[in-house]
């Protein structure tokens, strides 16, 4: 036998099976100590065709090289363990090329496959350079065939040392896994193993079909099943399970839910991706097999086949789970998603008309947005008389009320505010208000949810020229009630001067009975007074801004109260060319956001958003954190005009956060909070689209998600 052909070939001279003879030979590259020695079994194994796959993977071999070698060396070991089994395989791929059992494109597709391989272990393994691999320059005679035949398959060094590079990469992490106590770190091993290894069955898959069906390995467990490193790997990675003992179901559902406390919640995570790494691996194995050589009778003496024989692998290790008595994490992670599922399934791809679980401060429904056409402007046009005489009785105006129209307060706090205007305002007030006077002289007022009386307004400095309040307060949902603007009125009539009041009722119309305006401003009447308003609110209409405006307003900004300022392609009662517009596009939906007012809103009843309330209140749980000791501004809630909108202390901001995405997943929306200088207040607004199903719905989730987070706020 041509002994260069030896000295090429780690399996060349090794026949199938046991052979009689030990000599097995590799390239220099590996040292004499692993070479040269016969396997030593350091384990009894549990039955013959365990005993033939180990010595027909060289397992023992490579594991035995491992435990001599000192840590410190193993990625060297490694390393030349690789260069030197890859470099047989590529050489196998060349031998079945000469000898005819592949065709070219065959052996390019796989030398393409082999590089791939090659390419992913110097990416992972950073200190390792395998691009010495080469094949042998070596001529194949017609004895050598005879030789190889009477041996071996041409296939052999291929297959055999594809397998022996799984179990140098198992031995090789199993080293690794055994030197750390950290259970993270340990299943980051197995991770990076069974992730590894899966690359090297993705190689295999690409094997010769037509020259592997004519090849038998035959020894029993060349699937895997009888590798003693592999199965006690796996067994490893099911094992992990034990880690989540000292925790209670509910304890590690919690952690599950809020992603706290991070170490147990990462923990998780963790053993979640290594069960899916263990799975993967022997998943893809028994797709591998099936792609290569089908649904073929296997080896062993109750002759499964190839999907009945790995089928038992891959339930114990990629399907186990079923059950609680599988895998506690898997039955728990299932428990928790269930806690989600409360709608008719594919609700997401539907236009539904519930909109009962909006619990918004602001209103992003129930409107569609369609597109938009300029005919909507001229009907608009038509419509208009109508349109306000409907937002005249939001507050109960007369007509002597003008109504304007365009892009809401901001753009008329512009043109109503000097540089020089003295402007008088809640310290505690909306940020388009602050924004529109940040360049001024500003007197910030005291103003608390909680006060009774209007004491707080006759503080307003007589030198202010603007007075700008909210109707509502969009952080505390603090309510003007008749009394405090009546003490806001006053002040400006008897100012030393002109004074101009601006009331944003962008929180207020549709949230709160507004209706009392009209009689009591009429009663100030000399005072020129603006009333802004938003229909994206709590109007529900889609966008689109409103003011309106006395006549005594009108007669100082007689270019801002006038019909109307602009609504995409409409100015001053007249259409206009689409390169003059004003403000917007075609694309601008003002127009259709004021027809839609028109013919959906109807009015603010006060007495059924009551009722749901104390359908809340009376739900909550004694224990809640939500009650109304915790409620902003319960003295003014119980006792004054109150907003459709019910506002909470929170804890802290991870709280808040941690609520509203939970009750957002139960598909509860609209509910946020605002930092106001260190209080953390949650707002929750009620709709005439509520209903008591809704908030019962609501006052269970909350429920839900107390429970679950005070196991991690204990933990």
């Amino acid at each position: 036998m041509n002994n260069s052909i030896k000295m090429s070939s780690i399996f060349a001279v090794f026949a199938l099976g046991f052979s009689k003879t030990s000599e097995f030979r590799v390239s220099d590259t590996i040292p004499p100590l692993i070479l040269n020695e016969s396997p030593k079994v350091s384990s009894s194994f549990s039955k013959r065709s365990t005993l033939l796959y180990d010595h027909w993977s060289k397992a023992s071999v490579v594991k035995n090289y491992f435990n001599r070698i000192s840590f410190d060396d193993s990625n060297i070991g490694l390393n030349q363990l690789l260069t030197s089994l890859l470099s047989e395989i590529k050489f196998s791929l060349q031998l079945q090329l000469n000898t005819n059992s592949i065709s070219k494109d065959s052996y390019d597709q796989q030398i393409i496959a082999l590089d791939t391989l090659t390419q992913k272990l110097e990416t992972y393994f950073d200190d390792f350079k395998l691009d010495f691999i080469s094949t042998p320059p070596i001529k194949v005679d017609s004895l050598l065939n005879e030789n190889v035949d009477l041996s071996s398959h041409p296939l052999t060094g291929q297959f055999r040392n594809a397998h022996t590079v799984i179990e140098s990469l198992v031995s090789y992490f199993n080293l690794h896994i055994s030197k750390t106590d950290d259970p993270f770190n340990q299943m980051q091993l197995i991770i990076d193993c069974f992730d590894i290894c899966h690359e090297i069955l993705i190689f295999l898959s690409n094997i010769d079909k037509a020259a592997y069906l004519g090849y038998v390995s035959r020894v029993k467990g060349s699937s895997g099943g009888d590798s003693l490193q592999l199965k006690s790997l796996s067994s490893k990675a099911l094992q992990m399970d034990t880690l989540f003992k000292p925790f209670t179901d509910d304890e590690l559902k919690a952690a599950i839910l809020f992603k706290k406390p991070h170490s147990l919640y990462r923990l998780i995570i963790q053993y979640l991706e290594c069960k899916k790494k263990l799975g993967h691996f022997w998943s893809f194995h028994q797709i591998m097999a099936l792609g290569n050589i089908g649904n073929a009778k296997g080896t062993s003496e109750y002759r499964k086949s190839t999907i009945d024989g790995l089928s038992v692998l891959v339930r114990r290790y990629a399907f186990q789970g079923s059950d609680q008595n599988d895998d506690r994490i898997y039955s728990l992670l299932g428990n928790t998603r269930e806690l989600f599922q409360n709608f008719d399934t594919g609700i997401e791809l539907e236009e539904s008309n519930d909109f009962s679980y909006i619990f918004g401060t602001q209103s992003f429904g129930p409107f569609i947005q369609h597109s938009i056409s300029r005919d909507l402007i001229p009907t608009f046009y038509l419509r208009r008389s109508k349109i306000d005489q409907k937002f005249r009785q939001l507050g109960a105006f007369n007509s002597s009320w003008s109504v304007s129209f365009g892009p809401g307060a901001s753009s008329w706090f512009d043109k109503i505010i000097n540089s020089d205007s003295v402007v008088t305002l809640p310290e505690n007030e909306f940020l388009a208000a602050k924004v529109a006077v940040k360049h001024n002289k500003n007197q910030y007022l005291k103003t608390s949810p909680d006060q009774l009386d209007s004491s707080a307004y006759n503080l307003i400095s007589s030198d202010s020229d603007i007075y700008l309040f909210s109707l509502v307060n969009s952080i505390n949902q603090m309510v003007l009630n008749p009394s405090d603007l009546e003490n806001i009125l006053n002040q400006a009539l008897n100012s030393k001067k002109k004074v101009t009041v601006i009331l944003d009722g962008a929180q207020a119309f549709g949230n709160v009975d507004m209706t009392f305006l009209g009689a009591l401003l009429d009663r100030y009447s000399s005072i020129p007074i603006a009333i802004t308003g938003s229909t994206i609110k709590h109007l529900s209409c889609g966008k689109g801004g409103f003011m309106f405006t006395n006549p005594a307003f009108r007669d100082v900004y007689p270019s801002i109260g006038g019909w109307t300022e602009h609504v995409s392609g409409l100015k001053k009662n007249t259409l206009v060319d689409s390169t003059r517009y004003f403000y917007g596009d075609l694309d601008t939906p003002n127009a259709p956001a004021y027809l839609r007012f028109l013919i959906s809103f109807s009015e603010v009843n006060q007495d059924r958003i009551k009722s749901l309330h104390h359908f809340f209140f009376n739900h909550l749980k004694s224990n809640s954190y939500f009650s109304k000791s915790t409620l902003v501004g319960y003295k003014r809630y119980v006792s004054l005009p109150f907003s459709n909108t019910l506002v909470f202390y929170l804890p802290s901001e991870d709280y808040a956060n941690d609520l509203i995405e939970f009750l957002n997943r139960r598909g509860i929306d609209g509910i946020d909070y605002k930092n106001d200088a260190g209080e953390i207040k949650l707002r929750i607004g009620f709709n005439q689209n509520n209903t008591e199903k809704s908030v019962q719905y609501l006052v269970d989730s909350i429920h839900l998600f107390e429970f679950y987070y005070d196991l991690i706020s204990a933990s």
